[in-house]
């Protein structure tokens, strides 16, 4: 949504698929959107998560002047970043690392110490190997970026448009982060990891 506008506040996945397919050009179609979906996070380390009993961003809050981010340089900056954090939960850090998001950087920075908090993404591999604590957004500061069929109408024939929603409906954030650890951590290649879950998942709806 954020493509066609900016400045969008629209934050549930009703409201934010109603208006792109408003914004979007007649000949495209919205399908079955999916529970899974990835957003901006934060992680700490399982030490860390004990430490201070951290399991929401709101625990967060009255520890952060305690503690060091690390993220991308624009999470400093960004709405959603930052920013954001201070004006919905109070986190204001005592240091800010400019590293990348949830990268080879900040994977060493956290595990170091060098930084206590991390910036990722909620479905990256990373997550689905190394032991760390992502913070829950419970007061849902994020936007909804769940996954969602876009197709041409032309295109969009019974059967495709069968599949495509039977893989909206099994998909989930574990299995993203699985299939994003097969590829971006174990090097698989990103078709064959695709084709493999897609005959596994919609084989027997398919039947």
């Amino acid at each position: 949504m954020s493509f066609y506008d900016d400045k969008t506040a629209l934050t549930t996945q009703k409201e934010i698929l109603s208006a792109l397919q408003q914004k979007l050009p007649a000949d495209l179609q919205l399908l079955e959107p999916s529970s899974a979906g990835s957003i901006t996070a934060w992680a700490v380390t399982k030490k860390t998560a004990e430490k201070y009993n951290l399991h929401t961003l709101s625990d967060l809050a009255p520890v952060s002047g305690d503690l060091t981010l690390g993220g991308p340089p624009e999470v400093a900056t960004a709405a959603l970043g930052l920013p954001g954090l201070k004006a919905v939960y109070g986190i204001n850090f005592k240091s800010i690392k400019s590293l990348d998001m949830g990268g080879p950087l900040s994977r060493l920075a956290l595990s170091s110490g060098a930084i206590d908090v991390a910036t990722v993404v909620s479905t990256q591999g990373i997550l689905a190997k190394e032991p760390w604590v992502v913070l829950e957004d419970n007061k849902h500061q994020q936007p909804l970026q769940n996954i969602t069929p876009l197709g041409r109408k032309a295109l969009l024939t019974p059967e495709v448009t069968k599949v495509l929603n039977q893989v909206s409906a099994k998909l989930t954030d574990e299995d993203l982060k699985q299939l994003n650890r097969l590829v971006d951590i174990d090097h698989k290649d990103p078709a064959k990891v695709a084709a493999q879950w897609v005959t596994e998942h919609t084989a027997k709806t398919a039947q």
